[in-house]
């Protein structure tokens, strides 16, 4: 197992996905160690089925790819994944109530999956396309998601094209983001060096749909780097912060 494998979560999310597919991506993923597998609602029963024997960590996206749905389609999708198998819920926020800054809204929604999820002892990772978002706006939905309860923040969906974060703006967001939640970085294509690049400006977890350009072996000065982080999925949340999410994976 390369030493960048336990950062990258393997996304398989678009719209023509088919059974052997996800048979084949899990395979993969649990072969290779990585650190989860992210499938549509609909395949999370299947993929359950090897991936939780094996430890690997299975996320179901609930309202994807916008957040147009009500609060309480998503809750039942969520509640429906868990009962397929799922380990961690990814919500996508309703970009449409954000533009229309229906800010108490989004707060609420968070807040009510952070308690649905955390009854179930497991992480919640709140969703956006942040390239979207305004500065300020990107400030505000990180405070408020932390604030609600949030594990982890998300950047992109991949659902649209050119929605990648800049490795720049990777800064930004791990500095405005408070340290008890983890960022997860989208990429559409990953490479070890690029991977590397994206955890040393903050990000914890790496998100990609395409794999063949990371399982391969990192460069031995890269590898040094790689080895002295730690995951945040098996980081605790700072005993000294002041703010507690309420789930210490």
């Amino acid at each position: 197992m390369s030493a960048i494998h336990s950062f990258v979560e393997y996304h398989l999310l678009h719209p023509e996905v088919r059974d052997m597919q996800v048979e084949a991506a899990v395979r993969e993923v649990i072969a290779h160690q990585l650190s989860a597998i992210c499938v549509p609602p609909y395949w999370v029963k299947k993929a359950s089925r090897d991936t939780n024997p094996a430890g690997i960590a299975l996320a179901a996206v609930v309202g994807f790819p916008f957040g147009y749905q009500r609060t309480e389609a998503k809750v039942s999708e969520a509640e429906l994944a868990f009962a397929d198998g799922a380990q961690e819920i990814i919500l996508t926020i309703n970009l449409s109530a954000l533009k229309s800054e229906r800010w108490n809204w989004i707060k609420a929604e968070i807040a009510r999956f952070a308690k649905l999820v955390h009854d179930q002892e497991k992480p919640l990772t709140v969703l956006t396309d942040a390239d979207r978002l305004t500065p300020q706006e990107v400030v505000r939905l990180c405070k408020d998601a932390v604030d609600a309860g949030t594990d982890f923040f998300q950047t992109a969906t991949g659902a649209l094209a050119a929605n990648e974060a800049p490795v720049h703006s990777v800064a930004f967001l791990r500095e405005t983001l408070h340290p008890s939640a983890g960022l997860k970085v989208f990429r559409n294509h990953l490479t070890p060096a690029g991977a590397a690049e994206l955890l040393k400006e903050g990000a914890d977890k790496i998100c990609t749909p395409h794999l063949s350009g990371i399982l391969v072996n990192l460069p031995p000065e890269k590898t040094q780097v790689i080895n002295q982080l730690t995951p945040k999925s098996v980081m605790q949340t700072d005993q000294n912060s002041e703010h507690d999410c309420g789930y210490h994976p």
